[in-house]
């Protein structure tokens, strides 16, 4: 492989704004609106925070034409965090 790159994984970024989201559902109506607000305010501040920091998918892959005229693609993603992996391997014979 020959490049890579780095971004949010879709599951651990579902995953964290979902708990940030549960928790202040939880907190509806066991606490006052100001509190709840606050803890609203405090989630979202979280999300965002995890959306701009926390690249933890990388992705790496590979596109060209060999010399015997095949096309390829080769890519693969993979979190270091919840263990996420998919990868796409494509071959096709062009005619020159």
């Amino acid at each position: 492989m020959s490049a890579d790159n780095w971004r949010v994984c879709p599951r651990c970024n579902n995953n964290i704004k979902g708990s940030f989201k549960r928790k202040a559902e939880e907190s509806y109506g066991k606490v006052s609106l100001e509190k709840f607000n606050k803890i609203m305010k405090e989630a979202m501040k979280k999300e965002k925070q995890y959306d701009k920091n926390k690249f933890t998918l990388r992705e790496d892959f590979e596109i060209g034409i060999l010399g015997d005229g095949k096309f390829f693609i080769d890519y693969t993603a993979s979190c270091k965090i919840c263990k996420f992996n998919h990868r796409v391997k494509k071959e096709e014979q062009l005619n020159f």
